[in-house]
């Protein structure tokens, strides 16, 4: 419990509509701002970005670290994601996909 509240309130944290997160903060933890770049939809960003957790470094060592100061213009994605959440959780290895 010790370990995993702060985590799960930390994970809430990352969605949270907060603007914090454009100092040199974003380089060293996730921050909301640095998950809404994962987030983004394709048209701001051709390619995936973000993937760490918790620590950036792992983006920034993989080169897969992006994190402007401004908020991206759009989320999500054009893609048809399957309604049910079997098809949720296959849709991302589909080949065709």
């Amino acid at each position: 419990l010790v370990v995993a509240a702060p985590l799960r309130a930390y994970g809430i944290l990352l969605h949270a509509n907060v603007s914090f997160g454009t100092s040199f903060l974003r380089y060293a933890v996730a921050t909301p701002l640095f998950h809404r770049w994962h987030h983004a939809h394709p048209a701001c960003l051709p390619r995936g970005v973000n993937f760490a957790g918790l620590l950036p470094i792992w983006d920034l060592l993989f080169g897969t670290f992006h994190c402007p100061a401004a908020q991206p213009s759009a989320f999500g994605t054009d893609a048809p994601v399957p309604p049910k959440f079997v098809g949720q959780l296959v849709f991302p290895f589909r080949r065709d996909w």
